[in-house]
């Protein structure tokens, strides 16, 4: 019962057709015929068939030609209930990984964000730039990595963080019989197997990528190369597969990332060398040339890049990802023009959809920012005008 009542409402049902609110509603009647389900799926490791399919909607990204496939990006719909009892497990898992894994990564770990790793970053720079020190950073892109996830390799990885076999095992039965099918208008494709990659869709997912990524991170841990603070040494920032090396030279930049190219493709990830950038902090108007290859390829160095959806700019300041803000909140208030003049809405209504849309559009990364007065009359005139816009008859 306390899985379903976590669980947001309103999710699409999977192949068998069963939703959230269906068995809501069943209340405690459902509950204990649930219970007595995944009893059963615990003490036998295997799972009925439909929780192993997923029916693949593709979603059109809104650019580009319709024409392509690679414009549309697939969502999987997996059974509700698949969901609960996966919800079940993980939760196990967490509670006896979560103080194993590497504190560089921040994604779906509790009271963890985006934000703290930005903020991470924002005071890496500045600290360094205060000294009049340079940090070399790569930011490096993997290509398609939950779907390159080797299971083998991730049973053996769930074994070395110490979970029990029986744990391993229930995990493992949700992948046995992997299959997808494809929905369009309606209409379903045949269905066909899936050997790799973790399950899209899935609760489990994002932890067991998180735990997978980690035993990527062994090498590097044990490297000494990395940013010298005080008795700490940082040598990356993770947030579930977006990764910034970071070193305080180009020779210990590029031992770093060709340690990490190797141990993600010894566990058969692949880095895309020519979306991963590298970028040197630096308070200079001269620009430090850091060459950085991936297997021969040299990789691209820039002035700025968008960091966790932030801009980060070479010299450490915050105007451009400022002036990303101002224009996102912008487009923000051109969308939202026609409901907020609407009669039909009420006053409070806008003033809901204007903090629920306007103001974290605005202030997204804010935390990390060092206010000017110029940079806060940018942003207040852009609330300034939406708000204007809802009291104006």
């Amino acid at each position: 019962m306390k899985a379903m009542k976590s669980m947001k409402a309103g999710k699409a049902a999977g192949y068998d057709r069963v939703s959230l609110e269906m068995l809501r509603a069943g209340e405690e009647v459902v509950a204990g015929l649930l219970h007595t389900l995944f009893n059963l799926c615990w003490e036998l490791k295997r799972v009925p068939v439909d929780w192993c399919k997923a029916v693949i909607v593709p979603v059109y990204k809104g650019r580009e030609s319709q024409q392509h496939c690679k414009n549309y990006r697939g969502i999987s719909l997996l059974s509700i209930v698949e969901k609960l009892y996966a919800k079940v497990l993980i939760e196990r898992v967490m509670k006896e990984t979560d103080g194993k894994i590497w504190d560089v990564q921040a994604g779906f770990r509790k009271g963890m964000g985006c934000t703290d790793q930005v903020f991470s970053m924002r005071m890496i720079a500045e600290k360094f730039l205060a000294k009049n020190q340079k940090v070399f950073c790569a930011f490096m892109d993997l290509e398609k990595a939950y779907d390159r996830v080797d299971r083998d390799l991730l049973w053996q990885t769930l074994n070395s963080f110490g979970l029990s076999a029986g744990l391993i095992q229930a995990l493992e039965s949700l992948y046995r019989d992997s299959s997808a099918c494809v929905r369009i208008n309606g209409v379903y494709s045949d269905w066909f197997d899936i050997h790799k990659g973790v399950r899209q869709g899935c609760v489990a997912s994002p932890w067991l990528f998180n735990l997978f990524m980690d035993s990527c991170l062994q090498n590097l841990k044990v490297e000494e190369c990395g940013l010298r603070m005080g008795e700490l040494t940082v040598k990356c920032l993770l947030y579930a597969d977006d990764q910034v090396i970071l070193a305080s030279s180009a020779a210990e930049l590029q031992i770093m990332v060709t340690l990490m190219n190797a141990s993600l493709k010894e566990r058969g990830m692949k880095v895309n060398a020519s979306k991963t950038k590298v970028m040197v902090f630096e308070r200079e108007e001269s620009k430090t040339i850091c060459e950085i290859r991936i297997e021969g390829e040299l990789n691209e160095q820039v002035d700025e890049f968008v960091y966790l959806g932030c801009v980060f700019s070479r010299d450490g300041r915050y105007d451009k990802d400022i002036e990303r803000r101002v224009n996102a909140g912008n487009r923000v208030n051109g969308a939202l023009h026609s409901i907020v003049k609407s009669q039909n809405v009420s006053k409070k209504a806008r003033m809901a959809i204007h903090n629920a849309v306007l103001v974290p559009t605005l202030t997204y990364g804010s935390e990390s920012w060092e206010w000017q007065k110029k940079h806060e009359s940018r942003i207040n005139a852009v609330e300034m005008r939406s708000l204007r816009s809802m009291v104006s008859e």
